[in-house]
């Protein structure tokens, strides 16, 4: 899939969750709410909010995943996303007095913490990933956060 077709199919879920979103579900599912601070490039904090829920929602229907645009607020079954992007530089070496060039890339990493029914469960701690392309590393970190809370789910 080009990451064109990925961003309009992302749009497209994330119209659809606002539209559709709490009112289709059904009511016995329980919701998790996504809280997001940090910084992802080209995202805003809802964008990136939106992004996670509908792509934890493909992975899990145990839950439906609501994304929240205000971090302070308390939900009871919540994820919250810290995100950080760094920047990293390789300067370039020389060879036979000719300087070569520097290296460059990004690593996007996360700290997500669970909460269930306002208790704090468990942390997650994603290793950086350098990203030339962000939705696949935020699909595989969301793919990482609904193992985490698969196994931290209480049984019903």
């Amino acid at each position: 899939m080009k990451l064109d077709s990925r961003k309009t199919f992302f749009r497209c879920c994330m119209v659809l969750a606002c539209l559709f979103g709490p009112s289709a579900m059904a009511d016995d599912t329980p919701t998790m709410t996504i809280q997001v601070t940090g910084t992802v490039e080209r995202l805003s904090d809802h964008q990136l909010a939106a992004q996670l829920a509908s792509t934890m929602a493909a992975d899990n229907v145990q839950w439906r995943f609501v994304p929240d645009g205000a971090p302070n607020t308390a939900a009871p079954n919540r994820l919250v996303w810290s995100f950080k992007m760094t920047h990293l530089v390789w300067p370039g070496g020389s060879h036979k007095g000719f300087p070569g060039p520097s290296v460059s890339a990004n690593c996007l990493s996360a700290e997500v913490k669970l909460f269930l029914n306002s208790d704090y469960q468990t942390t997650l701690r994603t290793d950086p990933m350098i990203c030339n392309r962000t939705e696949e590393a935020l699909e595989r970190m969301a793919h990482d956060a609904v193992q985490i809370l698969r196994r931290e789910q209480p049984a019903s």
